[in-house]
């Protein structure tokens, strides 16, 4: 779904001196809070909605949400479209308690660790490659509580490859693939004409 960003609050911008939301939101909109209010303190919020109803009790607050979480809290719009990039797009699954039903143009999302050591990702990469599966998508998410002072910490890999998780190929790269991980799952196989965006 397209994501359009908008700062709210009680009063004017100018009464703005920190802008809170969650963190992704923060970070879509860093430069246009760069450029339209330079030095406010930026504060991260649980969720879009939780960041409304703070900026609602307090007209020295300002959120980052939607038109929709402004109405709801009672804020007034100040400014709309904010992201810095207006072609953001969020993704929902859909969790279902049966598996997906093979299509021929599916997706499979596969969540993993690997050892925190030098190629290791590549490895688990060219598993991929040597069985003839694109990704489509790969995105790393720090494990927290996991860094020390001496290394930036551990990370899972979010990865989404063409293909169902029954057909041949991507049976065998996941099983490769969990002779190297810490930790593997296969979160699930959709159909392709599920996904938007």
């Amino acid at each position: 779904m397209r994501i359009r960003h908008c700062l709210l609050g009680l009063g004017p911008r100018s009464a703005i001196k920190r802008v809170t939301s969650k963190p992704q939101a923060l970070s879509q909109c860093s430069h246009w809070l760069a450029e339209h209010l330079p030095g406010v303190e930026t504060v991260a919020a649980a969720s879009t909605s939780e960041a409304a109803a703070l900026a609602a009790e307090d007209a020295a607050v300002g959120a980052i949400a939607s038109e929709q979480a402004g109405r709801r809290h009672g804020l007034k719009t100040l400014a709309q479209g904010i992201e810095d990039q207006h072609d953001n797009i969020t993704r929902f699954a859909v969790i279902g308690t049966s598996p997906a039903e093979k299509t021929g143009d599916d997706k499979t999302a596969v969540m993993f660790e690997i050892a925190h050591e030098p190629g290791s990702l590549a490895d688990a990469m060219a598993i991929f490659k040597r069985r003839g599966l694109n990704m489509t998508w790969i995105e790393s998410f720090p494990i927290p509580g996991s860094r020390s002072r001496s290394d930036s910490g551990r990370f899972l890999f979010f990865v989404e490859l063409e293909g169902h998780q029954t057909e041949a190929r991507v049976r065998r790269a996941i099983d490769s693939l969990a002779k190297k991980c810490v930790q593997l799952r296969v979160l699930g196989t959709y159909a392709r004409a599920a996904v938007l965006g």
